[in-house]
């Protein structure tokens, strides 16, 4: 299930339950596009490691 929660401040959200190195369902790549419009800074929640190692 994929969760969007509002980070301090400016910075946007937090993205968790999803896997950047899988191709994105039909509930999370909208859900993504969504926080990415309303929020302009999502950060998803540990896939740094995914997405640049």
């Amino acid at each position: 299930m994929v969760e969007i929660r509002r980070l301090p401040g400016p910075f946007g959200v937090e993205i968790a339950g999803l896997d950047a190195a899988q191709e994105p369902d039909e509930v999370g790549a909208p859900t993504v596009v969504k926080a990415l419009h309303d929020h302009q800074v999502p950060a998803i929640h540990r896939q740094f490691n995914r997405i640049w190692a």
